[in-house]
């Protein structure tokens, strides 16, 4: 049957650790016919091994709609936390009521409890006083325009290579 001199013959064998080498084996024409034939059998054994992902691979999109797309999109984020899934957003592209639920997740500290409570909250009290006061906040805006400038920059930077 197998050649364990031949290329695609691997044996399975376990280490000291209990740990299994990777097998792998060809079979042939003539490999089918000698168990036809002789009545010989082989077993195989298929084992799923896990292939490492990257940890930040999802692109989310959040839609418009104001605060019944947050309210809306906050479910969503609930949806994706307990999925294991929302700690792999790479990127968030929002409109309207979804960049201002982007916008708080992005900026957020603390746990996803306090995010979420936070959402719950404004949308009580009423998103837009909620945003009028924290502008007023002199920190925030200085936080912005950097994140502003920063952007701003990287977006210039495809441009200048085009011309120059």
């Amino acid at each position: 049957m197998g050649n364990r001199d031949s290329p695609w013959f691997d044996e399975i064998c376990q280490d000291a650790s209990g740990q299994y080498s990777l097998a792998s084996y060809l079979f042939n024409r003539e490999d089918f016919e000698l168990i036809r034939t002789n009545g010989q059998t082989r077993t195989l054994s298929i084992h799923a091994l896990q292939k490492h992902k990257p940890d930040r691979n999802v692109g989310l999109v959040l839609s418009g709609g104001g605060s019944r797309a947050i309210a809306f999109h906050l479910g969503c984020l609930r949806a994706l936390r307990d999925r294991g899934v929302l700690h792999r957003v790479q990127v968030i592209s929002a409109v309207s009521g979804g960049s201002v639920i982007a916008a708080m997740f992005a900026y957020s500290q603390g746990s996803f409890a306090d995010f979420d409570s936070s959402v719950v909250d404004s949308l009580k009290r009423g998103i837009q006083n909620d945003i009028v006061r924290k502008m007023l906040n002199p920190a925030i805006p200085a936080r912005t325009a950097g994140t502003v400038a920063v952007s701003g920059s990287a977006a210039l930077l495809p441009t200048f290579h085009v011309l120059h």
